[in-house]
């Protein structure tokens, strides 16, 4: 998300333990569930911990070959959605910490990435 952020001129995000543990939990939850954004909604984002999410959900390994091809390809169509779609504008938003979960259950990958 870094290097994406910085091509618009958003500051860099700190990786957050905190907002780690959430994320890797929301990954979970959601990925075993097939619900958007599940852990998310039902604890109101941690109580606070983050701030807004976006969601890779159950993407399969045996289609896209590797969790990095996973990520990387959600991320870039996150992004192309540009400036009013809702996760290009979480990703270059005013944030300052971020985290990603991932999760893999029966071959298929939900990446959660959570911001605050």
């Amino acid at each position: 998300m870094n290097r994406l952020r910085a091509t618009v001129g958003a500051a860099p995000l700190r990786r957050s333990d905190a907002v780690e543990a959430f994320s890797t939990e929301a990954s979970r939850v959601d990925g075993t569930s097939h619900t958007l954004h599940k852990y998310f909604l039902d604890t109101s984002g941690g109580g606070g911990l983050s701030a807004a999410e976006n969601e890779i959900p159950w993407w399969t390994l045996s289609q896209w070959g590797t969790v990095h091809a996973v990520i990387s390809k959600g991320l870039a169509l996150e992004w192309a959605e540009g400036p009013g779609g809702s996760h290009y504008d979480n990703m270059t938003g005013a944030y300052t910490e971020a985290a990603c979960g991932i999760t893999v259950v029966n071959g298929e990958v939900t990446v959660t990435q959570d911001l605050r």
